[in-house]
């Protein structure tokens, strides 16, 4: 027969069961707790790196806008001389300058004259072509860098004297190239860039900084009694029997949209419309003063007159006044005090004295 178990051996069963029983049961109560919480850490505030400064700007002596960086503050305006021969449209880069000038120069046909504050900037600008005595004065009046394509005789005298800087496309080749595929004759190719005009005034070591920086006008926010001047919201000026251009006031825009051929007026280096914050119309005397091939050659007396001021669907009648080629032209008012001109890009006409009951306003 099998030996049951002793009471000896039962007892020390029980007693090994409770021994283990009460681990087990801390195990599974363990096994069950959440998690403690993680400590709170306080977070130091970062420091944000403040944004850098805006650059400071400087006043463009030609419009008055804050638009030219320090480096580019002292530069010396560039004027170039601009062929607006029906022929040789459209222009190119001309939106791109700070003032243009519109005359007379033979036949009843009118070149242009384009001022640029900052010469590094200036696009590819066109069609370039002969110098005439006065262009000259008008750029001499903003101590400006005078490029050009050739010259008239009487030009020819002047510029000899060594009257102005100057880059000639006669005898400074590398400043200008020829455009091919405009589909017109070559005196209406040539061409320039800020890129050759800047290394050309480097390799000919013009001077390239402002003697001082005296503005072309004194340039306010608005004239201060423009409500009583004149409405204008549409102004049409007439050259000659073929030249006539066009203004119409953009109320969105706050500038005057140019027209000229019947169309409008737009720089096909950018594509887009010609406009100016100010207009002005200069009656000046032409006089011709030499006649070559049947053309008469055309000298002007820039010494003053009358004219008219437009801005922000207004115009204003003015005096005039340049004096020798170095001075800038000047603008009064009626009662001889000195213009307030709006900020913004400048166009000026050069309109003959004969012409005047011509110019129409509404």
């Amino acid at each position: 027969m099998k030996k049951r178990p002793t009471v000896k051996v039962i007892c020390l069963i029980l007693i090994a069961f409770l021994l283990v029983l009460p681990f087990s049961s801390c195990k599974e109560k363990e096994e069950e707790l959440p998690p403690p919480p993680e400590p709170i850490v306080s977070e130091e505030p970062v420091s944000e790196e403040p944004p850098p400064p805006e650059p400071e700007l400087y006043a463009n002596t030609l419009t008055g806008l804050l638009d030219l960086s320090e480096a580019e503050k002292d530069l010396r305006p560039v004027a170039v001389m601009i062929n607006n021969f029906k022929g040789a449209q459209p222009l190119y880069g001309v939106g791109s300058a700070d003032l243009i000038y519109e005359a007379v120069a033979e036949g009843g046909i009118t070149r242009w004259l384009a001022v640029f504050a900052n010469s590094v900037k200036i696009p590819e600008t066109g069609s370039v072509r002969s110098a005439r005595p006065y262009y000259i004065d008008l750029a001499n009046g903003h101590n400006a860098i005078f490029v050009h394509f050739g010259d008239s005789a009487e030009a020819n005298k002047e510029l000899s004297k060594g009257v102005i800087d100057r880059i000639n496309g006669m005898t400074d080749s590398g400043a200008f190239y020829r455009k091919t595929g405009l589909n017109r004759d070559i005196e209406h190719t040539a061409f320039t860039d800020g890129k050759r005009l800047s290394e050309t005034i480097t390799r000919k070591k013009i001077r390239n900084t402002l003697n001082n920086a005296e503005g072309f006008m004194n340039f306010s926010l608005q004239p201060d009694d423009i409500a009583a001047w004149k409405t204008c919201n549409k102004l049409s000026i007439k050259f000659s029997g073929s030249y006539i251009s066009g203004f119409d006031y953009d109320n969105q825009a706050e500038a005057y949209n140019m027209s000229q051929f019947g169309s409008p007026k737009k720089d096909a280096q950018s594509g887009k419309a010609l406009s100016f914050k100010n207009v002005f119309v200069v009656y000046a005397s032409y006089k011709v003063i030499a006649t070559r091939s049947n053309t008469d050659l055309l000298g002007l007396d820039l010494s003053s007159g009358s004219g008219l001021y437009v801005t922000d669907g207004h115009a204003k009648d003015i005096k005039w006044s340049k004096g020798d080629g170095k001075q800038p032209m000047k603008f009064k008012d009626e009662n001889g005090q000195e213009l307030l001109v709006n900020r913004g890009k400048v166009y000026v006409a050069i309109v003959p004295s004969s012409n005047k009951s011509s110019t129409a306003i509404s």
